[in-house]
């Protein structure tokens, strides 16, 4: 099986304030940065990150070797026999951590994947970079953007069905206020540059028990969800920003669909439907826990709990944010959107409240993990990307969401969109810590 990213790829300027500028206000920011970013970009580099403990890819091995030998020595990172740089009782802990992180093959130094071989035999004219890395991310670098490319392959990321195209890249001007709450102004550019023709060369090497993960930052998303279904590719589809092109969109054609809660109700405006209850529906969705020893790093408040001045751990802009004054019922949504397209699967992001899944046969509800945040930007991207790669490994409806909401609320513990995605070995080292 092989993963595609279909999506976008932003320079982000980001600007630190003090509050989010009114019409007609002209306000200073205390610091300005450009990052990588879109939402095509940073689902594929959760999705990367978070398949390193399948993949057993370059990039995966490399990761964890860097870490094995700051903490034993060359020596030990490379596997040989105990040193003075790599005593025994060092590299055996590590090696059952590269092991876990990796899989077995990779601690080893073998070039497994879940991927390959099959991927490789079976895509033909689409070559991996190599055996293990089976990510791949499809869509437009434009002028200026080059570094994004190299960021992804950095990630271990295939970046083969990438098209250079001579508009401007894709940005985004991106205000975080000291809350950590953040807005942002999008410009298409080159992810606005797709055809038909490009859309069926990139698709020609993928069929069935592929996946393909789309958002809406690019053009032609009708076109590229009608190709893909018929070469039979599971389709997850995150409709952010939501606009009439989602709207295009045939539902029946999709295998899950990713929102947040305003993206829920705008869905089910939609069909025409009601999607809310006097008592909102969202009651089951509780309120983890996150402790403080088990943030990696940028980690959150001891006991913090989900307050109004915490960041909506799902957010990936400002209006991820449920509406306070509706009452959106997801399993009112669901219902609506399982009677008329009965092979699709529904997952809804709560923020505060955790998030909640359906499928044909089970819903499932995850508790949120409340932590001190610093940027709220790329978490949901976080999100989707780690509950994509966990369902692709085979995990249940429940881990999916678990390693999925451990993930984001990592993310917003840093700055940043692509640089605060978390590696697995952090989500589970997490995890594990509060399973103690």
């Amino acid at each position: 099986m092989c993963i595609l990213n279909f999506g976008s790829l932003n320079l982000d300027y980001v600007y630190q304030v003090d509050h989010f500028v009114q019409p007609g206000e002209t306000l200073s920011a205390a610091s300005q940065s450009v990052n990588a970013g879109g939402k095509g970009l940073n689902q594929s580099i959760a999705l990367a990150r978070a398949l390193c403990t399948a993949g057993g890819s370059a990039f995966c091995r490399d990761s964890v070797a860097a870490e094995v030998s700051a903490s034993c020595g060359d020596s030990a990172a490379a596997g040989r026999e105990a040193s003075a740089d790599g005593p025994a009782p060092c590299k055996d802990s590590v090696t059952a951590e590269v092991s876990a992180s990796c899989g077995d093959s990779a601690a080893a130094g073998n070039e497994a994947s879940v991927c390959s071989p099959d991927c490789t035999n079976k895509k033909g004219s689409v070559p991996l970079v190599e055996p293990g890395s089976f990510v791949y991310h499809a869509g437009c670098i434009g002028a200026g953007g080059e570094s994004l490319k190299s960021l992804l392959e950095e990630n271990g990321v295939n970046t083969d069905l990438l098209l250079q195209v001579p508009e401007l890249q894709g940005n985004a001007v991106i205000q975080v206020e000291q809350g950590g709450e953040n807005c942002i102004l999008l410009f298409g550019g080159s992810n606005q540059c797709i055809t038909e023709e490009q859309i069926e060369k990139t698709l020609k090497g993928f069929g069935p028990g592929d996946v393909l993960v789309l958002q809406n930052e690019i053009n032609l998303l009708p076109q590229i969800v009608e190709v893909a279904y018929e070469r039979g590719m599971q389709i997850f589809l995150n409709p952010s920003p939501y606009n009439e092109k989602v709207e295009a969109v045939d539902l029946g054609k999709i295998s899950w669909l990713l929102v947040n809660a305003v993206e829920a109700r705008q869905i089910c405006e939609s069909q025409n439907a009601v999607c809310e209850s006097a008592d909102e529906g969202t009651s089951a969705v509780f309120s983890g826990s996150y402790e403080d020893a088990s943030a990696p790093s940028g980690g959150a408040d001891k006991g913090t709990s989900a307050s109004s001045d915490s960041a909506d751990l799902y957010a990936s802009d400002i209006s991820d944010r449920p509406n306070p004054s509706g009452k959106m019922d997801p399993a009112a949504v669901w219902e609506i959107l399982h009677r008329r397209y009965p092979r699709l699967s529904l997952l809804v992001t709560l923020g505060k409240r955790g998030s909640i899944a359906f499928t044909g046969t089970e819903s499932v509800a995850q508790g949120a993990f409340p932590v001190k945040a610093v940027d709220s930007t790329g978490a949901g991207d976080t999100y989707t990307g780690y509950f994509i790669a966990a369902l692709s490994r085979g995990l249940s409806l429940q881990k999916a969401m678990q390693q999925a909401s451990m993930a984001s609320a990592i993310s917003v513990t840093r700055p940043g969109a692509a640089p605060s995605i978390p590696m697995y070995r952090e989500v589970a080292k997490a995890l594990g810590k509060l399973a103690q």
